[in-house]
């Protein structure tokens, strides 16, 4: 079972600079990391991320595309911060933070929840939901195809011929 991260307002941060003091508080950095981000929709145009650019200052990328800064002299996962940060606790080893929309570079709270392992591991490759689009470029009504809880955020779009949707 997955415990949703969101618990505020899930909106735009306003751009500061880097807090350069050892003694910076997680608040201060928290504003900071989701300042950087950007607004990115998925290959859909469905799905709208908050990412992290590779240039941003202070951030670097493992290479399997997770964000990496540096908080209390150690590295932290990106996402992982933002969770914590929300829940106000530190995550036992065993807790992983998913990302529902499966992209890896995501720091949007929305798209964030805290499950097993063996959990996270089942999102890999599973589209949440399934839309049409006709030769006009109409969209169907988005189909939920995803047996998660709560289901995964990936929209596969499926180019349509008038006689595949009047046969739904």
């Amino acid at each position: 079972m997955c415990e949703k991260v969101v618990s505020f307002n899930d909106t735009r941060f306003t751009k500061i600079e880097k807090p350069r003091c050892q003694k910076t508080t997680p608040e201060l950095a928290f504003h900071w990391l989701l300042g950087l981000t950007v607004l990115s929709s998925d290959a859909s145009g469905f799905v709208i991320c908050w990412k992290i650019p590779r240039e941003a200052e202070g951030i670097d990328h493992t290479p399997a595309g997770y964000c990496r800064m540096s908080f209390a002299r150690k590295k932290v996962m990106c996402h992982r911060f933002v969770a914590e940060h929300i829940k106000g606790k530190q995550l036992s080893d065993e807790t992983q933070v998913s990302h529902l929309c499966g992209n890896a570079d995501c720091c949007r709270p929305s798209h964030l929840c805290l499950e097993s392992r063996q959990e996270n591991m089942s999102r890999i490759g599973c589209v949440g939901y399934v839309v049409h689009k006709t030769a006009n470029g109409l969209f169907s009504p988005a189909i939920r195809v995803c047996s998660h809880n709560p289901p995964c955020k990936k929209v596969k779009v499926i180019e349509s011929t008038p006689e595949i949707l009047t046969s739904m």
